[in-house]
C-alpha cells in the first residue's frame, strides 16, 4: 500500500466508513478521515465516535495492511 492510496482511502471515509485489516488479523473501523494520518510509511488511527480502538492511537506500517473495504453499517430503524 502507497501513501498516496492510503490517502485516497481516507478521503473516502467521509462518505463511507472504512474496515482496516492488518497482517496480525487485528482490524479497525474509520468512519471518518479527521481520525487518520498519513505518514510515509504508516497509518496512525486515532479513537473517536465511532471507532473506539481501547487506545487513544494505534500505528500501522502500510506494509502490514492486507485489505480496506466499506464497513458494514448498521441499518436505521424506520
Amino acid at each position: 500500500m502507497t501513501q498516496l492510496s492510503m490517502r485516497q482511502f481516507i478521503e473516502r471515509s467521509a462518505q463511507q466508513p472504512l474496515r482496516i485489516h492488518v497482517a496480525d488479523g487485528a482490524t479497525y473501523k474509520l468512519s471518518h478521515p479527521d481520525f487518520a494520518f498519513v505518514t510515509e510509511g504508516s497509518l496512525i488511527l486515532a479513537s473517536g465516535p465511532g471507532h473506539e480502538l481501547g487506545v487513544e492511537f494505534i500505528v500501522c506500517p502500510l506494509a502490514q495492511i492486507a485489505r480496506i473495504e466499506v464497513a458494514k453499517t448498521k441499518a436505521k430503524p424506520v
